[in-house]
């Protein structure tokens, strides 16, 4: 009997404890309203930048193209970006860098495997085998 192929939402299911990362805020109020206010919604948005990176493979991503893709507020991905790479879950090289539509060399992120999550190109490879 063939095992059930694990769906990406069920393997992302192991990344429950993004829900518990604390929201970045500097110290003044504004701050840390707008903190509050996100909490909620920040595990759910860290959860969809890992999975954007990791389906990226090893091309990775640039923080302007998961902002780009996941339509979201710089400052909301970069926090969350900060967070999953001291988690660490994403990470980069010193040498590895593309260039921005700034025009200046940036970083790429890439996904540490987590047990389970195939990314979108190790799934079609195992539809091509069957």
């Amino acid at each position: 009997m063939k095992k059930p192929k694990k769906t990406l939402q069920e393997a992302a299911d192991q990344l429950d404890w993004v829900n518990e990362l604390e929201v970045p805020h500097n110290t003044s109020s504004t701050s840390r309203k707008s903190a509050d206010a996100l909490k909620p919604h920040f595990g759910p948005i860290a959860r969809r930048i890992y999975e954007d990176v990791h389906n990226c493979g090893s091309f990775g991503a640039t923080r302007e193209e998961i902002i780009g893709r996941l339509l979201l507020r710089e400052s909301t991905a970069c926090g969350a970006l900060n967070k999953l790479e001291r988690h660490p879950v994403l990470y980069t090289y010193e040498e590895r860098k593309r260039r921005a539509t700034s025009g200046l060399e940036v970083f790429i992120y890439f996904a540490h495997k987590i047990k389970g999550l195939k990314s979108r190109e190790e799934l079609k490879k195992e539809e091509a085998d069957q």
